[in-house]
């Protein structure tokens, strides 16, 4: 300034400097009281959930939502003045699925909000339809952009932003809609051994998995799952089927066995899933093998030895094979037979799979001597093959066999009606199946010997 320049006859005057000095000191306050007050010159906003028509507590701002489909309640409400609130996305957890809005357009997982035109002070009430994880899950956070603009444009500088002291909002989820499924079925095995599912105990574990029905994925879940036996007339025990951890959704059964021979299925549980699936059937035998070379198979047992030679097998053909499999039994105590069960000394059942190549078989049991004298009229004309199969066959009347009776009722073996009959003599044209007749052996055994048909692998 100019007159900050003048003085006096007692010398220079410092006051007007002063003076200037404060007046500056007075510009530099000011100065800073105007970059105060734009810090505080932002767009807030506040989103919290509504329950029960109520907001609910912001924060914490979380609530918990069921698993599988439901709808959540988010108000938005313009905390700025005087800029309007126009837009928002709305972006979910990643693993809920959004279904739809009440106002809003669908993009993927978030809500697009636009043309809100939310004066200052008003507030919008949108409700969110979505699938929540099948499995309860911990505090997850919601995604949320807001802008002033109604078509979401401009720079993120020109953003709303959340209000001081309230939070995003968050839920978690509880209960469990998860379900079950076996990855992989059990197959064929030998009494007491590893059951997996290849044949003959090779392959792999069962596996059985924890997923979300919404999605058909599985969950990423450490739950326990458990397998029982669902179907066991043989009566027998299951061991290695206790909860097992699952690993990313999967639980795998390494070491599953059944003491007992015949036919199960295995059921699985867990407390992360609401439903208990059932495998598929399998055997469990006392004899496992496959065709080589000759392709005879024999099974043994106190009284009898049975060998059954298919006529055109093949080398790789699977044999499975029981002497009195427990649960399964049969009876041609019924008229017009009537042979008592204490003149059956034992069953024996088989399953015999060439592929594609049927065959008719021979079979051939030998009566053990000791057995044979423990029963009266020993002649040949009293030994009969009774006979029960799947498929319907004549039998000894001439007339179809019947359903199987044994347990005062047609019978199912196997998810099939069997039919139960004496089995007539072969002749010089045989039909299989029929019996060949019996002979006497040097040591006193009776040899009985009958064919069974082409396309038919269950007898006894």
């Amino acid at each position: 300034m100019i007159m900050s320049s003048w003085t006096s006859a007692r010398g220079p005057r410092r006051r007007p400097i002063r003076s200037i000095a404060l007046l500056s000191g007075l510009i530099l306050l000011v100065g800073s009281s105007l970059t105060v007050e734009a810090a505080t010159d932002t767009k807030p906003y506040t989103a919290t959930w509504v329950s029960g028509g109520n907001p609910v507590a912001n924060p914490p701002n979380s609530i918990s939502l069921p698993s599988g489909t439901t709808s959540a309640t988010l108000r938005i409400t313009n905390n700025a003045n005087p800029q309007s609130l126009g837009s928002a996305n709305i972006t979910l957890p990643s693993d809920y699925v959004l279904v739809s809005g009440s106002v809003g357009t669908k993009s993927g997982n978030t809500l697009q909000v636009r043309n809100l035109n939310l004066a200052p002070n008003a507030s919008v009430d949108i409700r969110i339809s979505l699938k929540t994880p099948c499995v309860g899950a911990g505090s997850e956070t919601w995604g949320l952009i807001v802008k002033q603009a109604n078509n979401f444009s401009g720079t993120p500088g020109n953003d709303f932003v959340r209000a001081s002291g309230t939070a995003a909002p968050s839920t978690t989820v509880s209960g469990s809609q998860c379900l079950l499924r076996f990855a992989n079925q059990p197959n064929t095995t030998k009494t007491g051994g590893t059951i997996k599912d290849g044949y003959d105990s090779t392959g792999n574990g069962i596996k059985v998995e924890i997923y979300d029905p919404a999605t058909n994925q599985v969950v990423d879940s450490d739950a326990d799952v458990a397998l029982t036996l669902s179907y066991r007339p043989s009566g027998g025990n299951l061991s290695g089927g206790g909860a097992t951890a699952a690993v990313a959704g999967v639980a795998t059964f390494s070491s599953l066995s059944i003491n007992a021979a015949g036919p199960y299925k295995l059921r699985a549980s867990s407390p992360a899933a609401s439903n208990t699936p059932d495998s598929n059937q399998f055997m469990v035998s006392d004899t496992v093998t496959e065709c080589s070379g000759a392709c005879s198979f024999t099974e043994q047992s106190d009284e009898t030895t049975f060998t059954v030679t298919p006529k055109k097998g093949t080398n790789g053909a699977d044999f499975v094979s029981s002497v009195n499999l427990s649960g399964v039994h049969i009876s041609c105590d019924f008229a017009p037979f009537n042979y008592p069960d204490s003149r059956q000394p034992n069953t024996m059942w088989y399953v015999y799979d060439d592929g594609a190549t049927v065959t008719t078989k021979t079979n051939v049991i030998v009566i053990d001597k000791a057995w044979v004298q423990k029963t009266p009229e020993n002649g040949s004309s009293k030994y009969r093959i009774c006979y029960s199969s799947p498929a319907r066959f004549t039998d000894r009347t001439g007339n179809l066999a019947q359903p199987d009776h044994s347990s005062g009722g047609p019978s199912e073996y196997f998810n099939e009606t069997w039919y139960t009959g004496l089995l007539p003599d072969c002749g010089s044209k045989p039909v299989a199946p029929c019996s060949l007749g019996f002979t006497g052996s040097g040591s006193g055994d009776r040899v009985g010997t009958f064919l069974t048909p082409d396309g038919d692998p269950f007898i006894r």
